[in-house]
């Protein structure tokens, strides 16, 4: 379960009581729900209770963490609610908690997050959002995620070596993440971990199939060296035609 992201836009009254100038800069996936906290503990503790139902592990990740202080406080909200289910005799589920990836600052803590993790995740949609300081929304400006820009793939392959070194392989989500031009490589600097909407999990295996690990490692080693997403159309280009 990814916890309750929603911004100022979404016109939510029980998390925002104002709209922001800047809804992606304001209060925001984890600051929204610590400065909420009533909003935080009934959604944590109705996931626990599912999980418990079902004889589930539950597994959450914390939305937009910018340090390790965010994380400790909604691990610190989770223990007590979990205390509280055991404390009225009810079940509690084996629970593992993370955190997304996907704030500049967070993908820079990535070794000390991981650290304090069970699982970690990549959203790459919002990280290359943040990192090129690109809405992915704006009408003008959506060929900016119809391929990973270089620098955001040097970024993933660190997130990888640096989750991986605390024993925490990230799982990568996002549209970004399933296009096929992109599939190749991320599985070149080391991703092996998906997450997909079910719905696109058939061709996803089709186009999974057609990689060969170690010409996506030759092509990563390629793209990651470009300065440009257009350097890399012959790259990509070359790679399809076997070269």
């Amino acid at each position: 379960f990814r916890l309750l992201d929603l911004d100022a836009s979404m016109g939510v009254p029980y998390l925002h009581t104002n709209r922001d100038s800047n809804p992606q800069l304001g209060f925001v996936g984890v600051r929204a729900l610590l400065d909420h906290e009533p909003v935080l503990r009934n959604q944590l503790a109705a996931i626990l209770r599912a999980c418990a139902a079902r004889g589930r592990t539950a597994r959450i990740v914390v939305p937009k963490v910018v340090d390790c202080g965010e994380l400790r406080r909604v691990k610190e909200v989770l223990f007590e609610e979990r205390y509280s289910l055991k404390k009225a005799g009810r079940a509690v589920p084996d629970t593992l908690i993370g955190v997304v990836l996907e704030t500049p600052a967070a993908a820079l803590a990535a070794r000390e997050l991981a650290r304090e993790s069970d699982l970690m995740m990549i959203g790459l949609d919002s990280l290359q959002q943040y990192m090129l300081a690109t809405d992915r929304d704006h009408p003008h400006l959506g060929h900016a995620f119809q391929r990973l820009h270089p620098v955001v793939l040097r970024l993933v392959r660190t997130l990888v070596e640096a989750c991986g070194s605390e024993d925490a392989p990230p799982t990568v989500f996002g549209v970004t993440s399933a296009l096929d031009v992109n599939l190749p490589l991320l599985l070149g600097v080391g991703l092996r971990r998906f997450a997909l909407a079910p719905v696109t999990f058939p061709g996803f295996i089709e186009s999974l199939r057609r990689v060969d690990r170690e010409s996506a490692a030759r092509l990563a080693d390629l793209a990651e060296s470009a300065t440009t997403p257009e350097d890399l159309g012959p790259l990509l280009e070359g790679y399809g035609q076997g070269v």
